[in-house]
């Protein structure tokens, strides 16, 4: 599980990440990406009942902070990222996971210069 501090909670920042940030997608997830001028950046997920039953949904949430605590350190400090899982993303694997995140963070650039290994 991600440390309080990395995580998203609030709908006001949800809600701000939505209206004031930008916007990168594919088939299967979007990513928002807000500067909160913080130290560190946080991480919320967003998984409609249209991706699955509540079994699908909590797999592909792990499977996203699973991600994100192995590529931790590669992120810029200061973003507020919100990953909203679309109903494509039913039966992604851990790799597939990966990918897909690492080509949005690249796009959105929010990555650091330790990105270049292969974590998963």
């Amino acid at each position: 599980m991600l440390p309080r501090t990395q995580r998203l909670r609030e709908s006001r920042h949800f809600d701000a990440a939505y209206r004031l940030g930008k916007r990168w997608g594919s088939a299967p997830l979007v990513l928002y990406t807000q500067r909160n001028h913080a130290l560190t950046s946080r991480l919320g997920i967003v998984a409609s009942r249209k991706v699955g039953n509540a079994v699908i949904r909590n797999r592909l949430k792990r499977l996203i902070r699973e991600v994100f605590r192995a590529r931790w350190l590669d992120l810029a400090p200061g973003f507020n990222l919100v990953v909203v899982l679309q109903a494509k993303a039913q039966g992604m694997s851990l790799r597939e996971m990966d990918a897909q995140l690492l080509t949005l963070l690249g796009r959105a650039e929010v990555l650091g210069g330790n990105s270049r290994g292969n974590h998963l």
